[in-house]
């Protein structure tokens, strides 16, 4: 078997996801795209639908397809097979339902769980519990850079909650000043109206 390329889109042709296996340019991946939501129209039977030019596996679901863009000599079986486990692997992933949403949020973990599935084009031997562990897998790097994430976040918080307070001591200590120096200024200037038998 030979996949070119592995797509989630709407049934207007919209693409959500897709991973190519083969050099393909964008506009050519858009123009099988187009051509594919053209056609699916004629076959409400099968599940695929050939070309000159490729041929076009698919599943659908509510208002999505799974798409496999394969060559014409390909194992139709085995496309079904790669199909199949694709959607399984986006249950698995989109746990709130598959949806436009969900893909979207979820993407990056789509399409590496799509490279486990095949590569260069070719199927791997590969369940989807064995997908599951390679998505989960943590490196060394990855936990060492999080922890020190945590680190400098609590470093900031803490320094934060330190700003405040000396804002706050600061803010006191300048209301407290100021009402100090007009309780003075007011003591004194009672002194002297009595002295001098002024009238406030």
């Amino acid at each position: 078997m030979t996949t070119s390329s592995i797509a989630i889109c709407s049934k207007n042709g919209k693409l959500l996801v897709s991973r190519q296996f083969h050099r393909m340019t964008r506009l050519e991946l858009e123009e099988h795209i187009v051509h594919f939501s053209r056609n699916i129209e004629q076959c409400k039977e099968s599940t695929h639908i050939e070309t000159d030019r490729a041929r076009y596996v698919f599943l659908p679901l509510e208002n999505l397809f799974i798409l496999l863009i394969a060559l014409k000599g390909s194992n139709i079986i085995e496309d079904m097979e790669v199909l199949k486990l694709v959607y399984r692997l986006l249950q698995d992933i989109c746990q709130g339902g598959i949806s436009d949403t969900t893909i979207s949020q979820n993407s990056f973990d789509i399409i590496l769980g799509i490279d486990d599935i095949v590569s260069l084009g070719y199927r791997e031997s590969i369940s989807l519990n064995q997908i599951q562990q390679c998505l989960k897998m943590d490196s060394q790097e990855e936990k060492a850079f999080i922890q020190l994430q945590r680190q400098r976040e609590n470093e900031a918080k803490e320094n934060f909650k330190k700003k405040m307070k000396e804002y706050e001591k600061s803010k006191k200590d300048k209301n407290y000043h100021q009402t100090g120096i007009s309780r003075y200024y007011r003591y004194n200037l009672a002194i002297l109206s009595k002295k001098f038998h002024l009238q406030i």
